[in-house]
């Protein structure tokens, strides 16, 4: 999640759980840890566009490295506050929330080497999304009050909102489930590859995108506090990469290894971007549920030398006219009932 979340959580655990007259600057031992993991963006390269994607939420978010990263993060620590907090004090709070970083990310769909590296699987449940102030504002201010009265139920308070949202998250995700169920039912589609991961902040709108022949279906849902399920705005699709197909010239170059990569990141969801055949996208994400306009992909050149690495694009730009449509998402305002019967035709896009 994002750093606020993340340090936020890492203050709570440490909050609740320690005693000692110095307990804020543990606290703070336990913010810095919980965002520590994150250090992983560090490893770029000028030459390599997606060695970034090969490491983000990699060895530093395991669990086996919990222990490591917290002595990482307390030797510094505790030579700042060695007059003050003993070490031993100082590394339970940073493991404390070290411990916190990689669970919770792997709470959202971006995928986290949670059992590196007894294994390479990317964990992603898919309960809550990457940035949700629904779920970091009540957090963050149980956290800062139970500092400012110094009550340790606050931080307690906030670790119980914080399992509850992410329990109610799961809870959503498998109504999203069952609905979609019926929504690829409808269409009579047999879909091959399938995930459920819901929008940014907010429990209320998920994105379907499945696999079904040679396309990716993407489609929105919403599911309302009570279960009711509707559907979002217009479905679309995107054509899964072929190799074959689309590339042919790729052969044993840089760039077919940089697809590989960037497959593995994506989970196999990649496809053809509908606007531009030489960019292979990931489906997962966009700006609004219903549709493939990607946030991130990878450029592919006919023309390039061998040895050249695919290009990394992104397109972040998020429009009021965007904005505008998510919220009547949101708020129900533009879904219909799961059985309408446009769902027979799925646009390209």
């Amino acid at each position: 999640m994002d750093p606020v979340s993340q340090a936020t959580l890492g203050m709570a655990l440490p909050q609740s759980t320690l005693k000692h007259e110095h307990l804020a600057k543990l606290v703070l031992c336990g913010a810095l840890a919980g965002m520590a993991p994150d250090l992983d963006v560090l490893i770029t390269s000028s030459t390599d566009p997606l060695l970034s994607f090969d490491y983000h939420r990699h060895f530093t978010h395991s669990l086996f490295f919990i222990p490591i990263g917290a002595l990482l993060v307390a030797t510094p620590m505790f030579w700042i506050l060695r007059r003050a907090v003993e070490f031993k004090f100082v590394y339970l709070a940073c493991f404390l929330g070290y411990a916190t970083h990689g669970v919770l990310d792997a709470c959202t769909s971006y995928g986290t080497y949670l059992y590196w590296p007894f294994s390479n699987y990317r964990v992603s449940w898919n309960y809550v999304s990457t940035i949700d102030p629904a779920f970091t504002i009540p957090l963050l201010a149980l956290v800062i009050s139970g500092l400012i009265w110094r009550y340790r139920m606050f931080p307690v308070l906030g670790l119980i909102w914080a399992v509850t949202y992410i329990a109610f998250g799961a809870l959503q995700g498998q109504r999203a489930q069952d609905a979609s169920e019926i929504l690829i039912r409808n269409l009579n589609h047999e879909p091959s590859m399938q995930t459920i991961k819901t929008s940014v902040a907010n429990l209320l709108v998920w994105k379907v995108i499945y696999r079904y022949e040679d396309n990716f279906y993407v489609h929105g849902i919403r599911i309302s506090v009570d279960g009711q399920a509707t559907v979002c705005g217009e479905p679309s699709r995107a054509e899964r990469v072929n190799v074959n197909k689309h590339f042919p010239w790729l052969e044993e170059s840089q760039q077919q290894t940089d697809l590989e990569r960037f497959s593995r990141f994506s989970q196999d969801y990649i496809g053809i971007d509908p606007e531009n055949p030489m960019q292979v996208i990931d489906v997962r994400y966009s700006n609004l549920p219903n549709e493939v306009k990607p946030l991130w992909g990878i450029r592919l050149d006919p023309n390039a030398s061998f040895d050249a690495h695919a290009a990394f694009f992104t397109n972040r730009s998020l429009v009021a006219e965007v904005w505008g449509t998510f919220w009547t998402y949101v708020n129900g305002s533009a879904c219909r009932p799961l059985t309408d019967s446009s769902l027979n035709d799925v646009r390209p896009g």
